[in-house]
C-alpha cells in the first residue's frame, strides 16, 4: 500500500514540475531515481491521452512514466503544426519500441494509419500490448528490421531497449554489455510501402540507431517520387550526413534538437514556383 501511493504520488509531482531550466530536470535527474532504488516498479499509467505499460527500470519506459510532455515535445509540436489532425494518409514509425510515437500519431491524426515497426521481439510483445490496451485501429504493427538490404541479420540488445540495433558498433559505443543477440528478418523500407500500398505519407521517423543514413539512401533510390513522405524525422546522433543525403531530393532541414533532425519536403511544383 505504501509503494502504491509513493509511485503516485512521485508521478503526480513530476507530472506537474513547470517546464523551467534546472527545474523541470527534476522528474527525471531525482524522482526517477529515487522511484527506482526503493523498487517500486511500473504498471498502466495515463501518458499525453493514451495508456501505456511503463517499466520505469527501462530507460525510454522512465522518461514516458515522469515527463512524457517532455519526451520529444519540440518535434511533435512541428508535426502538429505540418499536418491537418483530419488527414488521411500514412505516418511511418521506424524504431516504434513499445508504442509512444506511435500511440500519440494515431491519437492526434484518428482519419490517418501509422505503421508501427519494431524488430526485437520481446519489445514487439510490448508494442502489440500497448496498442490492444487502448483499443486502436489505425496502427498496423509490424515485426522486422529495416536496413538496405534482405535477409535475416543479428539484433543486439544492450541492457537499455532503446539502444538495440542491427549495428553492433553503436550498441558498443554505449558502452552496455550487450545481453542478448536475436536473429531478424529485414527488408528495406520501400518494401514496406509496397506491401502496404503506401503512397500519402505525411512522415517517416526512424530511431534506428544508427541504420538512419543506409535505409533513407536506399528508400530514395528505390521509390517513387509520389511514395516520398512530407516530413522525416530521423535521429541524428549516428547519422551526421542527413542533410547531404535528403537535400538532393527536396527536403529543407526544419528543426534540430539534441536527439533529432527533422526535415520538409516542398513538392516538385511548389518548388519551381517563382
Amino acid at each position: 500500500m505504501l509503494k502504491d501511493t509513493l509511485k503516485q504520488v512521485f508521478r503526480r509531482v513530476a507530472l506537474s514540475t513547470p517546464d523551467i531550466k534546472y527545474i523541470r530536470a527534476i522528474p527525471t535527474q531525482v524522482l526517477w531515481k529515487i522511484h527506482n532504488r526503493l523498487r517500486l516498479g511500473g504498471g498502466i499509467v495515463e501518458v499525453e491521452g493514451f495508456r501505456m505499460y511503463l517499466d520505469p527500470t527501462e530507460y525510454a519506459d522512465g522518461l514516458f512514466w515522469f515527463a512524457p510532455h517532455q519526451y520529444d515535445k519540440l518535434e511533435r509540436r512541428f508535426v502538429l503544426g505540418q499536418v491537418p489532425a483530419d488527414t488521411g494518409g500514412w505516418f511511418v514509425d521506424l524504431g516504434a519500441n513499445i508504442g509512444f510515437i506511435s500511440l500519440w500519431l494515431a491519437t492526434r491524426f484518428p482519419n490517418a494509419r501509422v505503421l508501427a515497426v519494431e524488430a526485437f521481439p520481446r519489445t514487439y510483445e510490448k508494442l502489440v500490448e500497448n496498442i490492444r490496451l487502448n483499443q486502436i485501429r489505425n496502427i498496423v504493427p509490424v515485426q522486422v528490421g529495416v536496413l538496405d538490404t534482405y535477409g535475416k541479420l543479428p539484433f543486439y540488445y544492450p541492457v537499455y531497449r532503446g539502444n538495440a540495433s542491427l549495428v553492433k558498433e553503436v550498441c558498443e559505443a554505449t558502452h552496455q554489455h550487450i545481453q542478448e543477440v536475436v536473429e531478424v528478418d529485414v527488408v528495406p523500407l520501400y518494401e514496406l510501402f509496397q506491401q502496404h500500398a503506401i503512397e500519402q505519407c505525411h512522415l517517416v521517423k526512424l530511431d534506428i540507431e544508427g541504420a538512419e543514413e543506409r535505409v533513407i539512401q536506399r528508400f530514395f533510390h528505390c521509390a517513387p517520387e509520389r511514395a516520398y513522405p512530407r516530413i522525416v524525422w530521423a535521429e541524428h546522433l549516428h547519422s551526421p550526413h542527413l542533410t547531404e543525403i535528403l537535400e538532393p531530393y527536396g527536403y529543407t532541414q526544419r528543426l534540430h534538437t539534441h536527439m533529432n533532425a527533422l526535415f520538409e519536403r516542398v513538392d516538385a511544383e511548389a518548388r519551381r514556383s517563382p
